[in-house]
């Protein structure tokens, strides 16, 4: 499975895919892929579907169960009376399941992924296993037919009631395995459905279940590459599943089974070769740059647009999404000779801009120190709780990062300009309900915080600069272009969307800003927001180059962050003079008019 899925992603795949997915490979052959996934992303994240080996998680998790708790009972088993045994096994299912809660709680990171959290649910069968076997009298059998009712009852329940918002593992993991646990309770010595769950038929399924949980992800995962998603294709897959699920059982899984292989041979064959093999390639890809040398030219003339962006890099990883103020001798742009200095703060809308800020300080004289932070908005305050616990964590060094920008904003007399930017939608809470709910960074209707930000440091003297986003691409034109390269053909050939669709999509953020205009009428905005688009359609690439990057329709790639500016100001050739050029020159030297 793991052979066949790295062939598709290595041809369908862009090389920082293959690339991950290669890690991923190696990671499963040493029994740690949740862990590696765990620190990719969440199960029900929007990206996870991109994942083409995500479903290993699982069988990692069983994997490591499997080697430390039969360690254990080899540890206990001369020492221990068989209650004493039992008693231990409680309490460390106890134990798991309380800490898997407290984490679901807390969102403690990779909650949903990890043995800890999950030892419970395997331990829930330990337990079960020491319940002696009663013989099957026909009293029996109808307590088993009841207990394995209740069983298929509980697991339908939770089957049709949870969704992706349902806090998973803890309690709630705990009630399809008590429905799994009582299913097994009746068994086959159930009297009417005992041979509805062991016929022939049911029981060969069952036998299947391994190679079909095997096949099923990387089955779907490739029909969702070639947007293959309708229910008649969910039929094919389902189909196909089957088809390969059977010879793999037959030929492969059954034979290896019962091979007859001494200890050594088996963990060379099954261990260390593959582990060696994966490793090799992943150390391969590493050294060729994931292998772009094998691509024809235009697919690395892609890849070099928009399989890397800003936040790639050196740079990045000394001056984007630090909590402290970094150094602008480290990390300004534009003429660092200039006298006139400035400030490029928000997040990452903003940081994804910072090829832009280059540009514009280099043509109109300004040393522009960027101090952009993941998800937090340029503001002086803001909400003290997430609206999501698992972003509380974040929330608290988005506050004292922005604390600390203002503190050094006000404090430093020879920074001129402050210039703000970020995905201000996403700041924004527009519930108009008698009683609103904080969105997901904490930020509740009637927030008043740019303003007041604003506010601030014009009172102190600073010349305020608003930056008003760059548009998301819809989620189905994502690589629409880079696709076409890769032999997949986009739903939408010309990979446009309706320019109404991102004008809407904007409402909010020119309401915020409509606001601050009455407060401060002459405060400057840059539009970038307009530019890939004409009045009928918005477009995902200008001048043959791909906007976004790989799989993230909601920043720029490298490429695309390069061109921006220049399509700006074929768009708004005119803007930027206004509001950095004095009156009495033409930005030969340039100044700010500070009006």
């Amino acid at each position: 499975m793991v052979g066949a899925t790295l062939v598709f992603c290595l041809i369908f795949q862009f090389p920082e895919e293959s690339y991950d997915t290669l890690k991923n490979g190696l990671f499963i052959a040493i029994f740690y892929s949740n862990i590696f996934l765990a620190r990719k992303t969440g199960y029900f994240d929007s990206t996870a579907d991109q994942l083409p080996l995500l479903h290993t998680w699982s069988l990692s998790v069983e994997e490591q169960f499997y080697l430390a708790f039969p360690l254990l009972l080899l540890l206990l088993r001369r020492r221990t009376k068989p209650l004493i045994l039992l008693a231990m096994m409680g309490a460390l299912f106890l134990g798991s399941l309380a800490y898997s809660q407290y984490a679901v709680l807390h969102a403690l990171p990779r909650t949903y992924f990890e043995l800890q959290t999950r030892g419970f649910e395997f331990l829930i069968g330990a337990l079960l296993a020491h319940f002696p076997v009663q013989v099957a009298t026909a009293q029996h059998r109808l307590r088993y037919d009841a207990t394995l009712l209740l069983g298929l009852a509980i697991i339908s329940a939770c089957a049709v009631m949870y969704t992706p918002a349902t806090p998973m593992p803890g309690l709630y993991a705990l009630a399809p395995c008590i429905g799994a646990a009582l299913v097994i309770a009746g068994g086959d010595r159930a009297h009417v459905l005992g041979p509805v769950l062991s016929n022939p038929v049911t029981a060969y399924l069952g036998k299947l279940s391994y190679v079909l949980y095997l096949w099923h992800w990387p089955i779907f995962f490739a029909l969702r590459k070639f947007h293959l998603t309708s229910n008649a294709w969910t039929c094919v897959g389902l189909l196909l599943c089957a088809a390969i699920a059977i010879p793999t059982h037959h030929l492969v899984e059954q034979p290896i089974r019962n091979a007859k292989w001494s200890t050594r041979k088996s963990l060379l064959l099954l261990f260390l070769a593959p582990a060696a093999i994966l490793g090799a390639l992943v150390l391969a890809s590493k050294w060729t740059n994931h292998f772009t040398a094998l691509y024809p030219a235009t697919l690395r003339q892609s890849f070099d647009q928009t399989g890397r962006s800003i936040f790639d890099g050196d740079r990045a990883q000394r001056c984007w999404n630090k909590v402290e103020v970094t150094s602008a001798a480290d990390c300004s742009v534009g003429n660092p000779q200039t006298a006139t200095r400035a400030i490029f703060w928000g997040d990452s809308h903003a940081y994804q801009l910072i090829s832009f800020m280059d540009a514009l300080g280099k043509d109109y004289g300004l040393s522009i120190h960027d101090v952009a932070h993941a998800m937090c908005p340029p503001i002086s305050d803001g909400p003290a709780r997430a609206g999501n616990p698992a972003y509380q964590n974040h929330r608290e060094g988005c506050l004292l990062h922005n604390r600390l920008v203002m503190e050094h904003i006000l404090a430093r007399a020879d920074i001129d300009v402050v210039i703000m930017s970020a995905a201000w939608t996403n700041y924004i809470n527009l519930d108009t309900g008698n009683h609103p709910q904080p969105t997901l960074h904490g930020f509740m209707p009637g927030d008043h915080y740019v303003e007041d930000t604003v506010a601030r440091l014009r009172a102190a003297g600073k010349h305020v600069v608003l930056v008003d986003d760059v548009p998301v691409a819809p989620p189905e034109l994502e690589n629409c272009a880079s696709n076409r390269l890769y032999g997949i053909r986009p739903q939408n050939e010309n990979c446009t969307y309706p320019a109404t669709q991102a004008r809407t999509a904007h409402l909010p953020t020119e309401t915020l800003f409509g606001r601050l205009k009455n407060a401060f009428p002459d405060i400057p905005i840059i539009h970038t927001y307009d530019v890939p688009c004409d009045a009928e359609y918005c477009h995902t690439e200008i001048s043959g180059v791909d906007l976004y990057k790989h799989n993230d329709g909601g920043h720029l790639g490298l490429g695309g962050s390069n061109t921006y500016y220049r399509a700006y100001r074929a768009k708004h050739p005119d803007e930027l003079a206004s509001m950095f050029c004095s009156a009495e020159n033409t930005c030969s030297s340039p100044q700010i008019n500070k009006r």
